[in-house]
C-alpha cells in the first residue's frame, strides 16, 4: 500500500509472503514533520548544450515547496491519486495507481509544453529504501541499512534492491537464512526516444550531500554516478534514484512511466 500526503510526503509498505504475512516498509517512514520522506520528482529545464536553466523543482508541492497556481490533487479512484503542478511553461501531471492484483505501485508522469519552442527537461526521481519491519527501521536505522544492498541493471533501466539480513531462526542455525524480501525501482523504456535515461544514484548520502532534500548535491554538481557502473553496492544509507532526459515537442507532451 502507498500512504501519501497531497504535499507529496509519504512511504509505502507491503505485506511479506515470504515473511508469512510480516508487514514490511518498502521505503522509508517521515517519522517527524521536520523529516523530508516521499517518492518525490525534480524537473528543470536544461540548455543545448545540457547546462541547467533553473534550480529544481519538484512535481508534488515536497520537497522544493513549489507549487503553481493551478497547484491541484484529486483521488480520482481508491487506488489512484493524481498531483498537477508545473512552472515556466512546463506542466506535469502526475499520476500513481496501486496495482489491484500485484504489489507495485504503477506512477506516470505526463510532461506538457505549454510554449511554442521545444523543451528539454531533466526529471530525476527519488526514493529511501528500508525494506524491513518498522521496528527496526526506526529504532536501529543505521544497523537496519548497513544490510540493505542495492544492484543496478542497466538493461532494465532498474535499481533492485534486497535485504540480506538473517531471518529469525532462533538458536537452531541451520533454519537462519539470507532474507529474501526484494523491492525494485524502474523506468520503462520509451520507444519514441524522447525520453531516455541518463543516470542514477543508490545512496542517500551522496545524492544529498552537504545540501538537502530541497537542494540536493547529486542535482546541484550534476553528479549522479553513469549507466555502465553496474552491480551490486552496500552503501550503508540505501535509495533509489533514476534521472530521464525528456525531449518535449512545441504544445506537446511526453509521458514517463516508472514502478
Amino acid at each position: 500500500s502507498l500512504d501519501i500526503r497531497a504535499d507529496g510526503c509519504g512511504f509505502s509498505r507491503a505485506i511479506s509472503k515470504v515473511r508469512h504475512g510480516t508487514e514490511l516498509d518498502v521505503t522509508r517512514r517521515p517519522s517527524d514533520s521536520y523529516r523530508l520522506r516521499g517518492k518525490f520528482f525534480y524537473l528543470r529545464e536544461l540548455g543545448a548544450d545540457g547546462e541547467p536553466l533553473e534550480s529544481p523543482w519538484s512535481a508534488t508541492f515536497e520537497p522544493t515547496r513549489h507549487a503553481a497556481p493551478d497547484y491541484a490533487v484529486e483521488q480520482p479512484r481508491p487506488t489512484t491519486l493524481r498531483v498537477t503542478n508545473g512552472r515556466a511553461g512546463i506542466r506535469v501531471e502526475t499520476s500513481v495507481t496501486v496495482a489491484a492484483s500485484k504489489p507495485v505501485e504503477l506512477w506516470s508522469l505526463r510532461l506538457t509544453n505549454l510554449e511554442s519552442r521545444p523543451r528539454r527537461v531533466e526529471l530525476t526521481s527519488y526514493q529511501e529504501l528500508a525494506l524491513g519491519d518498522r521496528e527496526s527501521c526506526e529504532r536501529h536505522p543505521s544497523y537496519h541499512a548497513m544490510h540493505v544492498g542495492t544492484w543496478f541493471v542497466r538493461s532494465l533501466g532498474a535499481i533492485i534492491a534486497y535485504n540480506r539480513k538473517l531471518g529469525s531462526g532462533g538458536k537452531d542455525v541451520t533454519r537462519k537464512h539470507l532474507r529474501r524480501d526484494v523491492a525494485f525501482h524502474a523506468v520503462a523504456a520509451d520507444e519514441s526516444g524522447r525520453a531516455r535515461l541518463v543516470g542514477y544514484e543508490d545512496s542517500r548520502s551522496l545524492f544529498i550531500g552537504a545540501g538537502d532534500l530541497r537542494n540536493p548535491d547529486a542535482l546541484e554538481n550534476a553528479d549522479l554516478r553513469a549507466l555502465d557502473d553496474e552491480g551490486l553496492a552496500y552503501t550503508f544509507d540505501p535509495a533509489a534514484s533514476l534521472q530521464v532526459h525528456v525531449d518535449v515537442p512545441p504544445h506537446g507532451s511526453v509521458e514517463v512511466r516508472f514502478a
